[in-house]
């Protein structure tokens, strides 16, 4: 498969991780609802950005990780493309807060808020 095949695998995974979040989240505080949906919304960001940029993300992958042949280097490659993953969607994000807290609180809305929102025409 590769690389340049294992990175949309990746980029799958992280977006299934959030969905172990958005169950365990069932139930809980408002807070907690707003935290999966912040990961939910960073990974789902991430893959979405990522999934154009595969085969320059996988020659700057290889080009960084330790030489030798693919196969025997393949495991260390992801591990690489999921580090340098989530440190660019931190980097991006971490100006960007004041956007997470809008799509969020959009979201998960305050119950005062959203009441309010219904009553107005």
């Amino acid at each position: 498969m590769g690389l340049q095949g294992a990175i949309p695998i990746l980029l799958g995974d992280n977006i299934g991780t959030t969905i172990t979040a958005l169950i365990a989240c069932i139930g809980q505080s408002k807070n907690a609802k707003r935290t999966a949906v912040a990961y939910c919304t960073f990974n789902i960001s991430g893959c979405l950005l990522f999934i154009w940029l595969v085969k320059p993300y996988a020659k700057l992958i290889a080009y960084i990780s330790p030489k030798g042949d693919e196969v025997d280097m393949i495991s260390r490659q992801i591990a690489n493309a999921h580090t340098i993953f989530n440190v660019t969607m931190t980097v991006i994000w971490i100006p960007l807060i004041w956007l997470m807290v809008k799509i969020v609180m959009l979201i998960v809305p305050d119950k005062q808020e959203q009441t309010q929102s219904l009553r107005e025409p």
